[in-house]
């Protein structure tokens, strides 16, 4: 298959849907298709460029304030009516909404070529990352992009989400074309239980006798960080759990906040704030710490998650999307209600006061990632559901062709 997908973000970013999407363009080349990315570029020249087994067809474009990280390309009519005409692909990919979208519907029907959406996003993670949040203005808006997104997405052919929960959000909100769940999936060889790397302590300037809480990803505002300092704060003083260290690595728009409440709590020699970590220092860090900790309540799969579950940590996690079917309370970790710091600090003592609990909770959650979420199932998913959808959009085209020709 010849296979485009048009990615609004993509690597070198290091959000969810970028990660997952280069991933799957990887494993679907090495398996003969030819995959073809269109995304937002770094510059104001549009270029082509080799990653790999595919190849990325650049768009220029410029920063998406206030997150610096997130380019968009304005009207880029002129070139997905070229793009289109020159590639003509079997199937075409959308990999979040946003202004290379637009012209890609538009030039598809006119080429009839089939498009599969897969949704990344609630409307939280498109507010926050537009700098807004709680209130009227929030809330009205919050309605506009959900409208949107359905509309959107019900124009398309097939839709997926990496989750239950996530199709659930989807069809409460009005989605009706053809759609079903596929896992981000996860290189599960690759995320194992095992040592750090031996200098990574040095190199992130991490304590060595320190038991390690993480938080790997965004540090942007929906990602609600904030509750997971405020929890750590609460441990402080209790000699039984030992020597705690905060690690929060990522970067986002609200990583200085995050320092200055750590600051203002007087825990800054026991958080450290690494910033973006390579793919090793990550595996390493997964494998230095203790437990894996996640507050965001606007997540419909957590790549993070599932690569620290994989690699053995507990888990404790807030109680709100798709999480929980990550975090089976009492079997791979345990859930919290939302905002409440309180308790995802009780929560948290729990698993460190009991070494044997960690392990076991760790054991169950590698486990159910391997068994669920390996890199092999979403590829074999995403193979069969090309198929499908390119199969029945012939078949229906062929029958509409025949209805006109017979009127």
């Amino acid at each position: 298959m010849k296979i485009l997908m048009v990615a609004e973000s993509y690597w070198p970013n290091t959000d969810g849907g970028a990660t997952f999407a280069r991933r799957l363009n990887y494993g679907l080349a090495k398996r003969g298709h030819q995959v073809l990315i269109w995304a937002p570029g770094r510059t104001l020249h549009s270029h082509v460029e080799q990653d790999g087994p595919t190849t990325i067809y650049r768009e220029k474009s410029m920063v998406l304030l206030p997150n610096p990280k997130y380019r968009v390309s304005f009207f880029p009519f002129f070139s997905g009516y070229r793009l289109l005409k020159q590639v003509r692909p079997d199937i075409i990919h959308l990999n979040l909404i946003g202004w290379l979208t637009v012209p890609t519907m538009i030039y598809a029907k006119r080429y009839r070529v089939p498009v599969l959406a897969v949704n990344h996003l609630m409307a939280e993670n498109i507010l926050h990352n537009l700098g807004l949040r709680r209130g009227a203005l929030y809330q009205a808006l919050w309605h506009r992009v959900w409208h949107f997104l359905i509309w959107f997405y019900n124009k398309t052919d097939f839709v997926t989400s990496p989750t239950s929960t996530a199709i659930t959000i989807l069809e409460e909100q009005g989605l009706i074309v053809p759609h079903k769940a596929i896992s981000n999936g996860l290189d599960t060889d690759y995320y194992t239980p095992g040592q750090p790397e031996a200098g990574v302590f040095e190199r992130l300037s991490l304590p060595r006798d320190a038991r390690h809480i993480l938080y790997l990803g965004r540090t942007d505002g929906e990602k609600r960080i904030d509750l997971l300092v405020a929890a750590f704060a609460k441990l402080q003083g209790n000699a039984k759990l030992g020597n705690l260290h905060l690690i929060i690595a990522g970067y986002g728009n609200h990583l200085e906040s995050l320092k200055q409440q750590a600051r203002e709590l007087g825990l800054a020699d026991k958080v450290s704030f690494t910033g973006f970590v390579s793919d090793d220092d990550k595996l390493s860090l997964y494998r230095a710490s203790t437990i894996f900790a996640i507050s965001s309540p606007a997540e419909l799969q957590s790549i993070v998650m599932m690569e620290a579950m994989a690699c053995g940590l507990p888990t404790v996690a807030v109680d709100v999307a798709a999480l929980k079917e990550l975090c089976h309370d009492g079997q791979t970790g345990y859930l919290f209600p939302r905002d409440r710091s309180d308790i995802m600090a009780e929560k948290l003592a729990v698993i460190l006061a009991d070494n044997h609990l960690a392990q076991q909770l760790g054991t169950a959650g590698r486990e159910l990632i391997v068994a669920h979420h390996s890199n092999k199932a979403m590829l074999d998913q995403y193979e069969a559901t090309y198929r499908d959808v390119i199969d029945s959009y012939a078949k229906s085209h062929s029958h509409q062709s025949a209805t006109t020709r017979k009127a």
